[in-house]
């Protein structure tokens, strides 16, 4: 038996305050209050994703050629490849911070993946490595680092680009995610991504490339629709630059933007003052047990440490792990996700029907995971109530088993040939990863459903 188990690296989904963001794989993005658009940009371009007051994250994209839907459609698109952290940390103080995606070997791991400086002092770090510089906090576990500073969280997780389908381009590439703690929206905050923290409640719908299932492709969507201005508008000239035609990074935090102060406002602007319930939501953020950091440029409330990692697993060999991002589904969370198949042995002799589910539970332990779960009626509360860190298996939100073919087994578990279930954005790439490890088993809370390749049978 070869249990699936699974545990998220970084979930964009925090408390009752946060507000999340994404972009990952070719690339994509997901706005802060919701909505989404691709963007290809420009070969070793950079542009600022995100501006704010004292802080600014900017990004490359590199172009790259590959393969999907099992080599029959070739991609001319980009990938995420460098992300540069600046945080001003007093008038007189930096720091800044870069994650390389070309710095991670072929199983994802690098002794030097993050660098940069702590007041014109030099670092750098890799995987189980850290660094406090003054308020901005840095860590990483195997190969996702985490960059805190005031209310803001950046993750950054780099992945293999293309699995085993790259033709031309980087080896490597990185999935982003953002998260502001609090009302971000009064400090105006701007950037590719940023500027959707600045209008609570719109959903920013911009274009998108659409795939065919075979032949060529070229991408060419740049987020029109979705972003001020063009994308060019955000390409900065270095890696730590911080002008660009919309930067906030030197504003004072709470202060109006440029528009605003010439009485020059767009209408989510005047939608945003005018409407009760998004000051009725802004009240709620300001007296939730997480307050934002004080708008008068006082002491700020520190945001929380990054949660402690999950216990160190055992050193994966290549093939037996899958990494990648996954949107929220179905009520279950989306975020940066790792998946291991590991062995387990069938019990003999004992209660019948919960025993592979059990064991499946306690291999996974041993590596810090749980269980994938194979169904949302199979997973009792990790499925009912839709809580991925809750219960003895992980529901990502697919919507059932009957799309995949494989065979239950009597005691607990499935194991699948081939993935076929309709799992949440994202798990694309992760299926080609999965299905180079070859069959695996997903966890089914002991119930006895058995039957033949691709069909179920007997009773729960």
């Amino acid at each position: 038996m070869l249990p699936l188990c699974a545990t998220p690296l970084a979930s964009p989904l925090g408390g009752p305050c946060d507000l999340n963001a994404q972009v990952f794989r070719d690339p994509h993005i997901n706005f802060a209050y919701g909505g989404s658009a691709d963007l290809r940009g420009r070969h070793n371009a950079l542009y600022s994703f995100l501006s704010a007051p004292d802080i600014s994250v900017n990004v490359k994209t590199e172009d790259a050629v590959f393969k999907m839907h099992g080599g029959a459609l070739t991609i001319n698109g980009s990938f995420l490849t460098e992300a540069h952290v600046t945080a001003r940390l007093s008038p007189q103080k930096l720091a800044t911070a870069s994650f390389w995606a070309s710095e991670l070997d072929s199983n994802n791991f690098g002794w030097q993946t993050v660098n940069g400086t702590c007041v014109g002092r030099p670092f750098k770090f890799g995987s189980r490595g850290h660094k406090t510089c003054f308020d901005m906090k840095m860590s990483m576990d195997y190969s996702s680092a985490t960059f805190v500073f005031q209310n803001w969280t950046m993750t950054v997780h780099g992945t293999r680009s293309c699995k085993g389908c790259l033709i031309v381009g980087p080896e490597h590439r990185l999935d982003i995610g953002f998260s502001a703690r609090g009302d971000p929206s009064r400090d105006k905050p701007h950037g590719i991504i940023g500027q959707s923290y600045a209008t609570p409640g719109r959903v920013r719908h911009g274009n998108k490339d659409i795939y065919p299932w075979t032949g060529t492709y070229t991408t060419r969507a740049q987020a029109e629709g979705a972003i001020e201005g063009t994308v060019s508008d955000y390409e900065v000239a270095s890696a730590y630059a911080t002008d660009f035609p919309f930067s906030r990074f030197n504003a004072a935090r709470g202060a109006p933007t440029s528009a605003e102060a010439t009485d020059v406002v767009d209408a989510s602007s005047i939608d945003r003052v005018a409407d009760p319930a998004t000051e009725a939501e802004r009240r709620r953020l300001s007296e939730a047990p997480c307050p934002p950091p004080s708008a008068g440029g006082g002491s700020a409330v520190a945001a929380p440490p990054p949660p402690a990692p999950a216990p160190t697993p055992p050193p994966a060999e290549p093939g037996s792990y899958a990494e990648g991002v996954l949107a929220s589904r179905n009520g279950a969370n989306g975020g940066l996700w790792k998946f291991m198949r590991v062995k387990a042995e069938h019990l003999r002799g004992t209660s019948y029907g919960i025993n592979d589910s059990a064991i499946m539970v306690e291999e996974c332990a041993k590596v810090g995971m749980k269980p994938l779960c194979d169904h949302p009626y199979y997973c009792g509360s990790s499925a009912i109530d839709q809580t991925v860190t809750v219960g003895q298996s992980v529901y990502l939100g697919q919507l059932g088993a009957s799309e995949i073919s494989g065979h239950m087994s009597q005691m607990g578990c499935r194991c699948w040939d081939d993935i076929k279930m309709s799992f949440p954005k994202g798990f694309e790439d992760i299926r080609m990863q999965l299905e180079e490890m070859g069959p695996f088993c997903t966890f089914t809370a002991g119930h006895t459903r058995w039957g033949p390749r691709g069909k179920s049978g007997g009773g729960a």
